[in-house]
This record gives structure tokens, sequence and C-alpha cells, in this order.
């Protein structure tokens, strides 16, 4: 038995995932120099792990094209089950904790490197589809 802690997601007996989140006060976006927001937000259990989405994240001084209090889009919520769907299959080892999702945002770090663990190239493929970097046409 694989248990893997990913407290929002939920699976049905029909293999389909529900993202569910009841706190309606979490920011859509944070800053990226700025740990505070993540762990009083996202990481009450003190992991430093990290599904949130790469467009989730902002450098301060940057002009944000929305409000921080935007709704989510759904990419961020793709980004999140990719994250959960590899912790699966690495068998409870988490895709990314917040300073390696943070590299991966600017391009320092490769995911890769631990899918390759996973042995059907299908679902390598399917996750590493699932937690690309959106593009401007997605957001």
């Amino acid at each position: 038995m694989i248990f893997v802690m990913c407290e929002n997601v939920l699976v049905t007996s029909w293999n389909w995932v529900y993202l569910a989140d009841f706190a309606s006060f979490k920011p859509t976006y944070i800053p990226d120099d700025d740990p505070s927001d993540f762990s009083f937000f996202f990481d009450t259990g003190g992991r430093r792990l990290c599904y949130l989405a790469l467009e989730r994240f902002y450098e301060h001084g940057d002009d944000m094209p929305v409000a921080p209090d935007a709704p989510l889009k759904p990419s961020m919520d793709i980004f999140a089950v990719g994250c959960v769907i590899a912790e699966l299959f690495l068998e409870g080892h988490p895709l990314f904790e917040l300073s390696q999702l943070l590299a991966y945002r600017r391009g320092q770090y490769d995911p890769s490197q631990h899918l390759e663990k996973i042995p059907d190239l299908g679902v390598r493929k399917m996750i590493l589809h699932m937690i690309q970097q959106a593009t401007e046409q997605q957001l």
C-alpha cells in the first residue's frame, strides 16, 4: 500500500480525481522570494512539499497581470494533479519541494530525472505534459 500525503486530492472508485480545498481565503498568487506566504497558506504540515503551479508565483516588483485574488485557472489544477500522480508512481516520493519548484520555474531544475524511475513511458510523458510551464496562450 502506498500512502501519499496529498491533502486536497480526492479519488473516487471510478478513478475520477477531484481537487478540494475548502479554504477560500488562500491567495491565488504568492511572491517567490518570501516563503512566509507559502508556509502560512500551503505548508501547514511543515514538509516544504509544493504542488502549486509555476504561474502562481511572482517576483516582487513585477507588475501583476491580474489581481492577487484572481480565480484559479484549469492549468493550475492540472499542474497540481500532475504532481500528485507523479508522487503516486514514485511510491510516495514528492516531485517538488518548494526550492526545487522555484528552481524549475527559473529553468534551473529538471524533474524528469526523478520521473525516469517510473517504468511506464506513457505515464512519464503525461506527467511531464501536466507539469509543463504554462505559456501565455494557456494563461
